[in-house]
């Protein structure tokens, strides 16, 4: 009787602040329907399909600096190495001709705007091709122009990058703090 009546005298105090949803006026009696109510309000949103992002998307920028970890070190020392020899040399067609098409075309591949092969990653890939070709014919100066145009054919972003960079991810080398 004496909860009653402080609960009486709390909701006829001037400045009182009604608790769990209940206005000035309401019962107590008419809290479990406003419950019920916003249950079933939280219920039907679960049968609502998410539009967010689903378990394994992953955004573009995410997806390139992930290739970009992977393949730009193997892409910066074959350009380092063949500006230093100034020639294409056997050695390189031999042992590293391969390896740097593939981490090229890698890159070529997810430098892409859309899911799909697109104009940018096919372009990048002619350009992969264009140097290839010229590799294997020992013409240094078109495979070299052939890398400067792959490197300006990136679309803006993420990867983007300059040739001698010196940032980690592109050398490979882990920073020490």
């Amino acid at each position: 009787a004496l909860g009653a009546s402080l609960v009486a005298a709390a909701v006829c105090a001037p400045g009182f602040v009604p608790l769990a949803g209940l206005s000035a006026g309401e019962s107590a009696a008419d809290a479990p329907l406003q419950r019920r109510a916003a249950l079933v309000a939280l219920g039907l949103q679960a049968l609502i399909p998410a539009t967010a992002a689903l378990a394994g998307d992953r955004d573009r920028a995410s997806m390139v600096l992930g290739v970009r970890r992977q393949k730009m070190p193997t892409i910066q020392r074959g350009y380092s190495d063949l500006s230093a020899e100034g020639k294409i040399t056997d050695e390189f067609l031999d042992t590293r001709l391969k390896k740097f098409v593939s981490a090229l075309s890698a890159y070529a591949s997810i430098n892409r705007i859309n899911e799909a092969p697109d104009k940018y990653s096919k372009k990048l890939q002619k350009d992969v091709d264009i140097f290839k070709a010229a590799a294997q014919e020992k013409d240094y100066a078109k495979a070299m122009d052939a890398l400067e145009l792959f490197r300006k054919d990136i679309p803006g972003g993420e990867g983007e990058f300059t040739w001698f960079s010196k940032f980690s991810i592109d050398t490979g080398i882990k920073e020490t703090q």
